[in-house]
């Protein structure tokens, strides 16, 4: 009996671990793709705003390699691979607790940096960013962009 219910827990980590692998692949082909589609919204960010499909290629790497560690470990039922899975999910948690705790505090000021910087931008009469906000409002990110951080900011009729 207790031969069974292990084997079942160590299946439950392998597959629960692969679905992980798969998810980390998929964050790290988001943020690529986000990387190489959106890259007209560069020109409007300050260089100390961290852009998101970095962090997106950044998590799915971790995860990627956490859940190989889980993986590899609940296969081979190795004490050292499962206790360094365990090590990277406690600072996974710890990790995860501070960005949140970040995110909370400066949420305003990345919104207020990024709207003061695209205002700047569509101000400008000469506007040297004319192809960056073509490319924009061409593409699916003009929309997302109007919608969800540029209220109010209207491109004026040269």
């Amino acid at each position: 009996m207790k031969s069974c219910s292990l084997s079942f827990i160590k299946l439950l980590l392998f597959v629960f671990n692969i679905v992980f692998c798969i998810i980390g692949i998929a964050f790290i082909g988001v943020g690529a793709y986000i990387l190489t589609s959106l890259k007209d919204v560069k020109t409007f960010l300050d260089t100390g705003i961290i852009h998101s499909s970095g962090i997106l290629i950044a998590t799915g790497v971790i995860i990627f390699v956490i859940s190989f560690f889980g993986c590899c470990g609940a296969k081979r039922e190795s004490r050292c691979m499962l206790n360094t899975f365990i090590a990277f999910l406690v600072a996974v948690i710890i990790l995860e607790i501070a960005v949140g705790v970040m995110a909370a505090l400066y949420k305003q000021n990345f919104k207020d940096a990024f709207k003061d910087a695209m205002t700047k931008s569509i101000q400008d009469k000469n506007n040297p960013d004319k192809d960056a906000w073509d490319g924009i409002q061409k593409g699916i990110a003009g929309v997302l962009f109007a919608i969800c951080m540029c209220k109010g900011i209207k491109r004026e009729r040269f």
